[in-house]
């Protein structure tokens, strides 16, 4: 309306919605495409356990079948962890508890989680990264 008063030029606000959710849809599947060749990954068991965090306190990560599934217990939020490049996963929010409508909606939340060995060969801390960059470390308990 405000557009046809102050005489703008037309313009399909629609179509550039359109055009921009598929971009950022592009971009997205770039970032969590499978690399061409991915170095192997770990075997999952030794890496279930729990892991804290001051912001988001624990988080137990347990088997699930081909992947690991990471638990975010004040919150119940929970995370598909798919293997990606060597010690990286992929991480996925599950239909869960309270997050469930915002998956069903079709709001794929990912992220990658990265388990780091310490110099000793023990696994001491989970790094999750957000798909916006911001980045949380997890101490082994």
């Amino acid at each position: 309306m405000l557009d046809r008063i102050l005489d703008n030029p037309q313009r399909d606000y629609a179509a550039d919605a359109l055009w921009q959710a598929k971009a950022s849809f592009e971009a997205r599947a770039r970032v969590f495409a499978s690399p061409a060749n991915p170095r192997p990954f770990p075997p999952l068991a030794p890496l279930a356990g729990t892991f804290v965090n001051p912001s988001f306190g624990a988080a137990k990560i347990s088997q699930d079948g081909d992947a690991l599934v990471m638990q975010l217990q004040t919150t119940g939020a929970a995370f598909r962890l798919e293997p990606w490049d060597g010690d990286v996963f992929v991480a996925r929010l599950m239909p869960t508890g309270r997050f469930g409508p915002i998956v069903d909606l079709g709001y794929m939340i990912m992220g990658f989680v990265q388990f780091q060995i310490d110099k000793d060969g023990k696994l001491g801390l989970l790094r999750l990264s957000s798909e916006y960059g911001q980045s949380y470390e997890f101490r082994r308990e």
